[in-house]
């Protein structure tokens, strides 16, 4: 169950670029028809996928100019 939601977070991610994209962005996304009620729920277990992708170094977080924190991909290291 939560590897495979990391997945497809990371495949949203990967589809949202470099601009990153908002828990909110991720769950409305992978959860298009999500009632409202729900959402709180979505949110929290997003916001700890995404954290472990930081924590993993799998993915960056920064607040953006709009005040709300975005996750993006962290770039793939080259050898």
């Amino acid at each position: 169950h939560h590897d495979r939601r990391v997945r497809r977070a990371v495949a949203h991610l990967a589809r949202a670029g470099a601009e990153g994209e908002t828990a909110y962005g991720v769950v409305r996304g992978l959860f298009p028809r999500l009632p409202a009620e729900r959402i709180g729920q979505a949110m929290t277990e997003m916001i700890g996928h995404l954290d472990l992708l930081v924590e993993r170094d799998e993915a960056a977080q920064e607040v953006g100019a709009d005040g709300t924190w975005r996750t993006r991909l962290a770039p793939v290291a080259t050898a």
